[in-house]
Parts: C-alpha cells; sequence; structure tokens
C-alpha cells in the first residue's frame, strides 16, 4: 500500500491557534485547503464547483453531513481530486459557501480557502499528521 507524503503549512489564527493548509488540485487548477480532524466530511467552495464541474445538483438535505449547517448545498463529481501527489477519481463533491472562511483568513493575512478536508478523506486513506515534519501522509 503507498504512502504519500504531503507537505502543510502551519499557519497560526491568533496567538495560541493554528490551522492547517495544503494545496490541492481540482479541476486542474491549484487552490488551498485546510485541514480539519474535526470536520466530518471534506467540503468545496460552491463557487468553484458552480464554475467548473459540469456535474452539479442542488442538495438540501446535507447539513447534518458536513461541518456547516447549511441547507445551501450542492453536490458534484470531481473527475481527479488531487492534494500533493496523492489523488481520488471521481470524488462526490458536497459543496457550500465558504466565502465566510475565506474572508475571515483575509482579515488575517492568509491565501483563499477553496476546500475544508474532513474525516471522510483523512479516515479512508488513513491520514498521520506529523506537525514536527509539517507533512501529511495518506495511504492508498
Amino acid at each position: 500500500m503507498p504512502i504519500f507524503k504531503i507537505p502543510i503549512s502551519i499557519i497560526p489564527l491568533d496567538d495560541k491557534g493554528i490551522h492547517l493548509l495544503v494545496k490541492i488540485n481540482i479541476f486542474k487548477k491549484e487552490f488551498t485547503a485546510v485541514l480539519d480532524t474535526g470536520a466530518s466530511r471534506t467540503v468545496i467552495h460552491r463557487n468553484i464547483l458552480e464554475e467548473f464541474s459540469n456535474s452539479i445538483s442542488n442538495n438540501s438535505n446535507l447539513q447534518a453531513n458536513t461541518i456547516f449547517s447549511t441547507t445551501d448545498t450542492v453536490i458534484a463529481e470531481i473527475p481527479k481530486f488531487k492534494i500533493g501527489r496523492f489523488f481520488i477519481n471521481n470524488y462526490q463533491a458536497i459543496g457550500i459557501d465558504l466565502d465566510p472562511v475565506t474572508e475571515t483568513y483575509a482579515l488575517l493575512g492568509h491565501p483563499p480557502i477553496a476546500a475544508i478536508i474532513g474525516g471522510d478523506i483523512l479516515n479512508d486513506y488513513q491520514a498521520v499528521i506529523n506537525y514536527a515534519k509539517a507533512e501529511l501522509k495518506l495511504k492508498k
């Protein structure tokens, strides 16, 4: 079982808090995502899915399956979801409005956020986060 080592950035949010960022590639474009071990599901910024996906559909029944309480969700297939050299083919993505997250990051001088990588991916691919090495390991 191959292990993929992916560099992460550890950024400060305040005097004590941090977030983990990772580069992703979806629809052949690079974006920044937050690694969130407390998020149940991975979510993608709805605007990105609406702009680039050919297979988008509305779904208001997903709020219990995401980290946010919203009924304004969409589902779309991402043909190739890449995290570093690791990839998932035909990933069924949940899209929500991540503008509030991006706005908060901008206020702190951080890049816009296109996705939050949650427990579905982290669990399914046996994620290990090494803070000392600033590295995410995923197993395929």
